[in-house]
């Protein structure tokens, strides 16, 4: 074991990541490598950067781990917060608890579990909440366009919601006055 203190660096050039952190340390018998506090972790295949308290990589499987609160970013603007995530790197796919994703328009989606494919940068989920904030949609200041419903694909073109609910109506804490619930919602994010 390798325990490494300061501004560091690691490169694993294998999967093509980059790792700078505080703490870290390396396992080669079990072929684990741990950093702790202030992590940046790159992803230049798929253009990712992870911000994290704590990553552990294992090279065997090639599994990258956090269970500490992180933010991923992408190259196309897209913010996720994750509780938890798994990230299997050969299969290009992110599995996350307690997911709070904003896309390059602030958009937000609220999942209690989600997985995002990091190739085709589609997210599917479960127990989804979306806020939107497409101005279109606010006739007036009130309005607050929302989602909810039971399951969701995501991706830059659209988002489709199964067993979904969606209202305008402002938030308060009775029901809104009026909501469209269907088997399937879609929102075409190209014609608004």
């Amino acid at each position: 074991k390798l325990k490494v203190y300061g501004d560091a660096t690691i490169l694993i050039n294998s999967t093509n990541l980059k790792v700078e952190f505080d703490e870290g340390v390396i396992d080669q018998k079990n072929f684990l490598f741990q950093s702790e506090k202030d992590v940046e972790l790159y992803d230049f295949s798929n253009n990712i950067k992870i911000n994290s308290k704590k990553i552990i990589y294992n090279k065997s499987d090639n599994i990258l781990r956090s269970s500490s609160k992180s933010i991923i970013t992408d190259i196309f603007g897209n913010r996720s917060i994750a509780d938890s995530f798994t990230y299997e790197i050969n299969n290009n796919l992110f599995k996350i608890k307690n997911l709070d994703f904003y896309d390059k328009e602030d958009n937000n989606l609220k999942l209690s579990l989600a997985y995002l494919n990091t190739k085709t940068n589609n997210l599917y989920g479960k127990d989804v909440a979306v806020n939107l904030k497409d101005e279109n949609l606010k006739i007036n200041k009130d309005n607050n366009p929302r989602l909810r419903g039971n399951s969701v694909v995501n991706n830059d073109s659209f988002t489709e919601i199964k067993k979904g609910i969606f209202t305008l109506c402002k938030k308060r804490d009775n029901c809104p006055p009026w909501e469209i619930s269907a088997k399937t919602i879609l929102h075409d994010k190209k014609k608004k």
